[in-house]
C-alpha cells in the first residue's frame, strides 16, 4: 500500500502596489527635507555640547559692598566706622549700616 503525501499549499504574498510616479517624487521631497533637518539639528545640538562654558571671573570691587555704619537704629546716631562691610559693622557693635542700597537694621 502506498500513501499519498496530503499537499501543502503555498502560502498567499499579497502584492504591493508601487505609488505612482507624482506620489513618489513627492515622498522623495519630504523624507530629504525631514532627514536634512534631522541632520542640522543634530549638528547644531553637537556645536553646542562641545563648547565649553567660560568660566565666570567676579571682580569685585571693594566700594560697592562698603557703606557707613551707625551706633543707632535708621541710620541715626553717632558714626561707628566708615567705608566698612555689613559684617564688619555688626561686629563692631553698630545698628544700622547704610550702603547703596539704602538704610539697613543690622540684627
Amino acid at each position: 500500500m502506498s500513501f499519498k503525501r496530503p499537499k501543502i499549499p503555498k502560502p498567499k504574498i499579497p502584492k504591493v502596489k508601487k505609488p505612482t510616479n507624482s506620489k513618489r517624487k513627492k515622498l522623495d521631497k519630504t523624507i530629504k527635507s525631514e532627514i536634512s533637518k534631522k541632520i542640522t539639528t543634530k549638528i547644531r545640538s553637537k556645536k553646542t555640547s562641545s563648547q565649553k562654558p567660560k568660566p565666570r571671573i567676579s571682580k569685585k570691587t571693594t566700594h560697592r559692598n562698603k557703606g557707613i555704619c551707625y551706633s543707632q537704629k535708621n541710620c541715626k546716631g553717632k558714626i561707628v566706622s566708615s567705608q566698612c562691610t555689613k559684617t564688619e559693622c555688626k561686629k563692631l557693635g553698630g545698628k544700622s549700616w547704610k550702603g547703596l542700597s539704602g538704610c539697613q537694621e543690622i540684627s
